[in-house]
């Protein structure tokens, strides 16, 4: 009511009750990780701090119920919150027209407020939707279905964030499949939840068709038993390496450079075979993540080597787009000597601290 005014007021300067008519941004995040003020509020108030479905309904009732306010906004953070399926229905009952930006991440909302979500972005009320970040809710298969379902017809989506959502493989080969060929998709976040290899030929499939996308952040689970290796990483390079000769061409016919990808595979298992592979599409992406994988000596090598080949052609006036890279290599498996490549190689930003050994299977087969 602060923002808002009283129930039934106007904006200001309309000769009611002080009401905020330009109101375009509303951040209601209870807290933030990692934040200092985080620890403080949870260490005074506890975990379950935070609005809850009934602090959403009415706090969602109120902008509702100003509509100076509703048609203003376009941007909307309300993670942290410990909402649930029921917040989903009242937002998608009192979607706020015009905006771009939602924020929904940390909370509990499960399959039935995905389905909620999901009509709402059907309706023509979410048309300027731009960004949807459900980072930390548990989905579910069916749940991230929905969303993804929902997302695949909105063509004006740019981020989607489903990471540590539930999926499983299963779910992730029936709803990534959704997003196959969408028009605007920059960024997903599908990290941190149970995917493995068999999850990579659809990611592949949407990396190499959707024309906008730029970043896919497939983070693991570090304490998962098994998650992507090699296999799955070298068909995801492949797509990134595809989807660079497509925006080539395009870029060549409209005379700018073509935009490059980027890739994280942080906590994954992926290894030389990952790397080589990419060293070979290194004029496809300009970040490439791989914190504390098993990549080791060999394809450490193969990316030094493919980089500093590249900045050498340029330097000797070769006519190549050179994209600045960033390689974050930390806490894998490289040899110092191969470390000392990688820094002559040109690289932008490079992260190689905390090397681990090398494991013995791995010494003998890279």
């Amino acid at each position: 009511d602060a923002f808002l005014g009283p129930p039934g007021s106007t904006p200001s300067g309309g000769g009611g009750g002080g009401a905020v008519g330009g109101l375009e941004a509303l951040r209601l995040r209870c807290s933030a990780k990692g934040g200092a003020g985080a620890v403080e509020k949870r260490n005074s108030f506890g975990d379950f701090a935070g609005l809850g479905d009934a602090g959403a309904r009415s706090a969602l009732g109120r902008l509702a119920a100003a509509p100076w306010v509703r048609a203003a906004l376009r941007s909307l953070d309300l993670a942290w919150n410990h909402l649930g399926d029921g917040a989903a229905e009242a937002l998608r009952l009192g979607w706020p027209d015009g905006l771009r930006a939602l924020r929904l991440d940390w909370n509990a909302i499960g399959e039935r407020g995905a389905a909620q979500l999901a009509a709402a972005l059907k309706a023509p009320a979410a048309a300027a939707l731009q960004e949807l970040d459900l980072r930390s809710n548990p989905l579910g298969d069916v749940g991230g279905g929905s969303i993804c379902k929902a997302a695949g017809g909105h063509g004006g989506l740019r981020w989607l964030g489903l990471g540590e959502t539930s999926l499983t493989d299963a779910g992730a080969q029936g709803a990534v499949p959704e997003l196959v060929g969408h028009p605007s998709l920059e960024g997903l976040d599908i990290g941190e939840n149970a995917l493995t290899d068999a999850s990579c030929e659809a990611l592949a499939r949407l990396v190499a068709s959707a024309p906008r996308l730029r970043r896919l952040v497939l983070r693991g689970y570090l304490f998962e038993p098994t998650r992507i290796g090699d296999e799955g990483g070298q068909v995801l390079a492949r797509a990134v390496g595809q989807l660079s000769r497509f925006r080539a061409g395009e870029a060549s016919c409209k005379g700018r450079a073509p935009k490059t990808f980027e890739l994280d595979l942080d906590y994954q298992q992926v290894g030389c075979r990952t790397a080589v592979e990419m060293s070979r599409h290194c004029g496809a992406w300009s970040r490439f993540s791989a914190f504390n994988t098993e990549i080791s000596t060999a394809g450490a090598t193969a990316l030094a080597n493919a980089l500093r080949a590249r900045s050498t052609e340029a330097a000797g006036g070769q006519a190549i787009a050179l994209a600045p890279h960033r390689l974050n290599v930390a806490q894998c498996r490289i040899a110092p000597s191969a470390v000392e490549l990688l820094r002559r190689a040109g690289i932008n930003r490079l992260d190689c601290h905390g090397q681990r050994p090398q494991k013995p299977a791995v010494r003998a087969a890279c």
